[in-house]
């Protein structure tokens, strides 16, 4: 590391403190990666033009919210530019419910999975985010509006310190536990034991899109479970890039495709998931 002086001419003050905190994010990034040592395959997932660039070379034309907005589609649209980034299905009730049932199909095999196999997932997930976090930043500050710091520190980082502690703690806290009998059950022995619920559904708001994704994810696949999760209609357009970094992060530990779902739309699409069958609901 080397310190640039705030006198130096040939950068500006902000562009020195916005180094400084990639700097320091990076850094943490690494620690949490090299305490969750253990071979993890890296996983390439290519990013398309306005996932990739701050500044993308293709034009968009403006956000309009009178026409953009229908029943059939979920308008997608930068805050800070107030560009058009395009659109996401409008997912009907029914459409919902065959996702919840494809997770459920998929999470019969995750629940019989190990500790250490659901671990080999999260380290996956982990060395790609350490590795692509410019990315993953610049995709979420593209669908909430937010700068580079605010996602730097506020998604990425803490997404990698749950995912740290996750795999170093998580196995632990969902052991058996025993408990004392009594000595009218002195012949017996008494213990509480953490199954996983089956089907996970989140409902996550627009602010941190990447985090409200993989914070809930986290937690549910660790304990054996499945998830949909039902993005924000103001935070969809991530999750075209946030659902192909799962699908592959899967499909390199080998776990099931459909344990992680996404439904995307209105109120109807929310009410779907809260009634249509998941096991637990989180918001």
């Amino acid at each position: 590391f080397f310190v640039v002086p705030m006198s130096t001419t040939f950068l500006d003050p902000k562009v020195v403190q916005l180094l400084g905190v990639f700097s320091v994010t990076a850094v943490a990034c690494a620690v949490a990666w090299s305490l969750c040592r253990g071979q993890a395959p890296k996983v390439i997932v290519a990013p398309v033009e306005e996932e990739e660039a701050s500044n993308p070379k293709t034009p968009h034309r403006k956000f309009c919210w009178d026409t953009d907005r229908t029943k059939e589609h979920v308008p997608c649209w930068d805050p800070a530019t107030m560009d058009y980034l395009g659109e996401a299905p409008a997912m009907t009730p029914e459409q919902v419910i065959e996702k919840i049932q494809l997770a459920r199909d998929a999470q019969k095999c995750w629940a019989k999975s190990t500790f250490v196999q659901r671990r080999y997932l999260l380290r996956i997930i982990l060395r790609f985010i350490v590795e692509n976090m410019e990315t993953i930043a610049k995709v979420a500050c593209r669908d909430s509006g937010k700068t580079m710091v605010d996602a730097m520190f506020g998604e990425v980082m803490v997404t990698c310190e749950k995912l740290r502690w996750t795999i170093s703690s998580g196995e632990r806290y969902l052991k058996p536990e025993y408990r004392t009998s009594g000595i009218m059950n002195m012949h017996k022995t008494s213990r509480v034991e953490f199954t996983p619920v089956g089907v996970v559904g989140a409902i996550v708001p627009f602010n941190y899109p990447f985090h409200n994704v993989f914070n809930p994810l986290i937690a549910a696949l660790f304990a054996g479970n499945a998830i949909v999760i039902k993005v924000s209609e103001y935070a969809s357009w991530s999750t075209k890039y946030y659902s192909r970094v799962i699908s592959a992060c899967l499909k390199a530990a080998g776990a099931p495709a459909d344990l992680v779902q996404f439904v995307t739309g209105y109120g109807d699409a929310g009410n779907a998931l809260v009634t249509g069958g998941a096991d637990k609901v989180i918001f």
